[in-house]
């Protein structure tokens, strides 16, 4: 049980980063939409720690949109030969899309693993 609480953490700690750097990418390309990111990012670490059972479906969706933002992303690149970047800058964006993909899909499945065992 104690583990458990341990991932669900973890987990939160992950989400919660992630929306925190979303107010900095708001902040840097002034885009008001990392904000909204962020908004659902904190209200899914909200229901984590109070171990809500909704919040499974929030943790789904920012999974979801991640990988699907970041494979959009990489079309786009591809599409477009990959202007402004160079070999290294790929290679390096490729890691941080596929940690980004890893992680959001095991937070993804360890939350709803952990609802779903989890007695109403």
């Amino acid at each position: 049980m104690i583990q458990e609480l341990r991932y669900i953490s973890l987990i939160a700690l992950i989400i919660f980063a992630y929306g925190s750097f979303n107010i900095y990418l708001s902040n840097t390309y002034e885009e008001p939409l990392y904000l909204l990111w962020t908004s659902f990012c904190y209200i899914a670490v909200i229901g984590l720690l109070l171990k809500k059972q909704w919040s499974k479906y929030l943790v789904h969706l920012l999974a979801f949109v991640t990988i699907a933002g970041w494979l959009y992303f990489t079309y786009y690149m591809y599409s477009n030969d990959w202007p402004y970047y160079e070999q290294s800058d790929i290679y390096r964006l490729f890691l941080i899309g596929f940690g980004l993909i890893v992680t959001s899909l095991l937070c993804s499945i360890y939350s709803h693993k952990y609802f779903n065992e989890q007695k109403p």
